[in-house]
């Protein structure tokens, strides 16, 4: 018996083969599109790590390990034998995982500092230093490169030090103009007694340095020099605002390792081994990269300090661990916002299979419904749908499962196969639920004719009422647990009850919408009743008594919600990009040495296209006798203000902030001192020792953050008019400038600023924010983001097509009857936009509104914070465009679905219908 009706399911779906096609190709298209999504998400996780690693600067994606020692000279033909395999001792206590990213290897060994003894415009300090395969990164412009010969000279200095090395150095272009040095000069070098490699002695540290080439660098960006730029171009060590010194460095030859062991400083007695490790970034995948995470944790406890110190002879330089975390923390917020947007699109996809199995299934469910009155079970009649379905989705998903493999060639085998045969589940699920009343049933189904709606039980009520009521409470569980654990470390991954939040409010906006929606339509069908035109009057009949209306204004509300959440997340993120570039920078432009205050020479005001610059000094101080060290951060309170009107930085200081007053200097502190136990209330008084003043100070008010300065830190704000009305002599010299000026200036303004002061960096917010967009994290959430809304799209077209399709067919017996008492074509257009206009307004005004609202409801969960890098607060705002834009896709998609129902309700002869009406 079974047999037979395995054999009759394969009869109809050859009988049936266009409804059969079309179930197969959506069927395929379905799975396709389920089981590239985690290929492809894989795939895009892959990427973006490898480009947020590659993108961080040299040093941080490598790794050196630095130590101070003397290791043993190698032989003549290989002279750093022996320290290429200490470094390879040292590199096998790293953990595997590390290991297996590390691609080259390069040592470099450093003397002591020493003081250039020649007179220059600013004192200059050299190391000598040998550098690992560093010939192919030279071009030698004069002269050519040391050899190993080192010569001695005898009675050098005040003390008449014998047997002083004399080396055969090269140095750069830059190095040579910028000191004065020449090819052939020897150069004179003393010892410099603050650098620990040297110290202090009773003889001063003689050695001298004879030029045999000066040579330009071929790439001085190559991860090679990872960032290093002392044998590049000399580096300035700012002492103060009028004092400065050059670092830079001599190169020597290989082979005059054993001469510098041999004559290290008395007082330490050992040189500077680094040992670099270069790594591959193309073997970051996401599948390893908490593995990754986990190693360089590991090595950071191994190694913890970036300095010899002596408390730790062996320092490690990286900058991997916070980048990788960085990234994690980025991604699992990527993966929230994409599991929330991926429920759309299925939730549409699942609506539109449902309603194409309807359309397909009117003669089955008639075929199956006779069988059922003659006595067959409902096993019997479930049974062949059983196969039908399989038949059609199993392979159509087992042809998706293989194109996606090919066209993607990434992330794992079991996520792919569990999406497409989740598709298969649903596929049949649905198949088998438009004949489950048949199987129920006892006799014949209910004529095409007759209304779609009936009577709602109190079991469905009680059940769709459990649902909205699960639905409130989810969503006020998710909103109090995810304030709270967005920001506790460790927590890695999206949240489950994240993505299945918005699921469960759509589903309980939909009930409630479907439920709530006939009461307005019922009035306008009654004020319609008592009117004279026919098309306003039947199609608010229509709609009050759903059919097609229901099933349209489920798929649009979902569509429109999945719309507004996309487009309040993008506003949101590239706002967020704004205010933290705004909160970082601390202005449009921002001027700072990498150390050192500001050089005297440098007048920011004058700087091309300026039109207001306030100065900003900052020091680390402790807060009273034993509070903690906080930033305390003394701008030009007015300048400032001028400079950030009209920007969201805009300071806003307390009345009396930078007046001069005698008595407790007003300070606005941090909240994070306000809550420090050791810290400061507001209202109290407290004092700070700056630049040798010891004043009083009040905390007058309390702020999360200000412009400019670094978040996560306790500071003590300070108006410089304020601090200097009661230390008038102070020397309170600016560590940096923030600018007011154009974007246009970038360029003028850091070629004027590399002109007076190189060392100095010039940021801009419009680049910073800028990058904050460009973020491949970022940018891979707009990608699936848009996939996301043009899926929901397309599946919303074809949902809204089917479902009045279904009505069109549903209703061919009233248009017929309608085109025999004179119904235009034009007028039946009318009836059926009438119909579904007020849908439509009415799906996108409430999806809108539920959009944005999820968005706000689940924004503190997102972890947003680690995508946009910043924890500013953005308010939720929701883009005008950005609503025409939902509004007018909604709009095609029912217009397409409206002008098949036409054509559908068309193709029925009134004659025919009639006749078929007493047949």
């Amino acid at each position: 018996m079974t047999m037979g009706w395995t054999s009759l399911a394969l009869r109809r779906l050859r009988a049936d083969r266009a409804p059969t096609v079309g179930l197969i190709v959506l069927v395929l298209v379905t799975a396709l599109i389920a089981a590239l999504a985690p290929r492809v998400l894989a795939r895009l996780a892959d990427d973006a790590v490898r480009t947020e690693v590659t993108r961080a600067p040299a040093a941080a994606r490598n790794i050196a390990l630095l130590q101070h020692l003397i290791v043993q000279a190698g032989p003549p033909d290989d002279p750093l034998a022996w320290v290429r395999a200490e470094g390879e001792l040292r590199e096998r206590t790293y953990p595997a995982a590390v290991r297996a990213l590390i691609t080259g290897r390069s040592a470099i060994i450093e003397s002591g500092r020493f003081r250039i003894n020649k007179d220059t415009t600013d004192p200059a300090f050299v190391r000598l230093r040998i550098q690992e395969g560093i010939a192919p990164h030279l071009k030698y412009v004069e002269g050519a490169p040391p050899t190993s010969a080192v010569t001695a000279r005898d009675d050098v200095g005040p003390q008449a030090v014998d047997g002083v090395p004399v080396y055969e150095a090269s140095v750069s272009v830059a190095t040579a103009q910028r000191i004065g040095l020449s090819l052939g000069e020897t150069v004179e070098l003393v010892g410099d007694p603050g650098d620990p490699l040297v110290g202090r002695t009773n003889t001063d540290l003689y050695a001298y340095a004879t030029l045999t080439g000066i040579y330009e660098v071929t790439d001085p960006d190559a991860d090679y020099w990872m960032d290093d730029p002392l044998l590049i171009h000399p580096v300035i060590r700012a002492l103060s605002a009028e004092v400065q010194l050059l670092d830079a460095a001599f190169l020597l030859d290989d082979g005059t390792h054993d001469a510098l062991i041999r004559h290290p400083s008395p007082a330490s007695g050992v040189l500077r081994y680094t040992w670099r490790s270069f790594l591959d970034t193309s073997r970051l995948t996401d599948r390893n990269l908490d593995p990754t995470i986990t190693a360089f944790r590991r090595l950071q406890v191994l190694y913890p300090s970036a300095n010899v110190t002596p408390s730790s002879d062996t320092a490690l330089r990286t900058g991997m661990l916070p980048i990788l975390e960085a990234h994690r923390a980025r991604w699992n917020a990527a993966e929230s916002i994409v599991a929330v947007m991926a429920l759309g699109p299925a939730l549409v996809a699942v609506a539109t299979l449902a309603l194409i199995a309807v359309l397909a299934s009117r003669r089955r469910r008639s075929t199956l419904a006779i069988a059922r009155s003659r006595g067959a079970t409902g096993r019997q009649v479930v049974w062949p749908v059983l196969v039908e379905g399989l038949l059609v989705a199993v392979p159509a998903a087992a042809l998706a499962v293989v194109a996606a493999i090919v066209l993607v060639p990434a992330g794992r085998l079991s996520a792919t196969l569990a999406a497409a045969g989740a598709v298969v589940a649903v596929a049949v699920a649905v198949l088998l639920a438009t004949v489950a009343s048949v199987a129920r049933a006892q006799g014949l189904e209910r004529g095409p004719d007759t209304r779609i709606v009936t009577g709602i039980g109190a079991r469905r009520l009680l059940f769709e009422s459990l649902v909205v009521i699960g639905a409130v409470a989810a969503a006020l569980l998710l909103r109090e647990r995810g304030v709270v654990a967005v920001g506790e470390p460790g927590r890695g991954g999206f949240d489950p009850l994240i993505a299945a939040v918005p699921a469960l409010v759509g589903v309980a906006a939909g009930i409630v919408v479907t439920r709530l929606y006939p009461v307005p339509l019922a009035i306008v069908a009654w004020l319609a009743a008592r009117g004279r035109g026919l098309v306003v009057m039947l199609a608010a009949r229509r709609a009050r008594e759903g059919g097609a209306s229901s099933a349209v204004l489920l798929v649009l509300l979902a569509t429109a919600t999945v719309g507004a959440f996309a487009a309040t997340a993008l506003e949101n993120l590239d706002r967020g990009a704004d205010l933290a570039a705004w909160q970082g920078v601390g202005g449009a432009y921002r001027v700072q040495q990498p150390s050192g205050p500001l050089p005297l020479a440098l007048d920011p005001a004058t700087l091309p296209g300026v039109e207001v610059a306030a100065g900003v000094f900052q020091a680390l101080v402790p807060v009273g006798l034993s509070g903690p060290q906080a930033l305390v951060v003394m701008p030009e309170a007015g300048a400032l203000e001028r400079v950030l009107a009209g920007t969201p930085a805009a300071p806003s200081f307390p009345v009396g902030f930078a007046t001069p007053l005698p008595g407790p200097i007003p300070a606005i502190v941090s909240a994070s001192l306000i809550d420090n136990p050791r810290g400061v209330k507001l209202g109290d008084t407290f004092s700070l020792s700056i630049e040798g003043y010891n004043l009083e100070y009040r905390a007058v008010e309390a702020r999360d953050s200000f412009p400019g300065v670094p978040l996560g830190r306790h500071f003590v704000v300070i108006a410089r008019e304020a601090f200097l009305g009661q230390a008038p002599p102070a020397r309170i010299v600016p560590i940096y400038a923030l600018l007011q000026a154009p974007p246009a200036s970038a360029a003028a303004i850091r070629a004027a600023v590399e002109a007076v002061a190189p060392p100095v960096l010039v940021t801009s917010r419009a680049e910073t924010a800028a990058a904050l967009r460009e973020q491949p994290v970022t940018n891979a959430i707009r990608g699936l983001v848009l996939a996301a809304a043009l899926v929901t799209a397309g599946y919303a077209a074809l949902g809204v097509a089917a479902a009045l399709a279904l009505a069109g067919l549903a209703r061919t017996q009233e248009v017929a009857n309608l085109r025999t008492l004179g119904l235009t074509g034009r007028q039946a257009f009318g009836l059926t936009f009438a119909e579904h206009g007020p849908t439509t307004l009415a799906a996108f005004a409430l999806g809108g509104a539920l959009g944005a609202g999820l968005f706000g409801l689940l924004r503190p969960s997102l972890g947003l914070a680690a995508l946009v890098g910043s924890p500013v607060d953005v308010p939720v705002t929701f883009d005008p465009r950005a609503l025409a834009l939902i509004l007018l896709a909604m709009t095609i998609v029912v217009g397409v679905g409206l002008v098949l129902g036409v054509l559908l309700q068309r193709r029925v002869a009134p004659t025919a219908a009639l006749r078929g009406r007493f047949e």
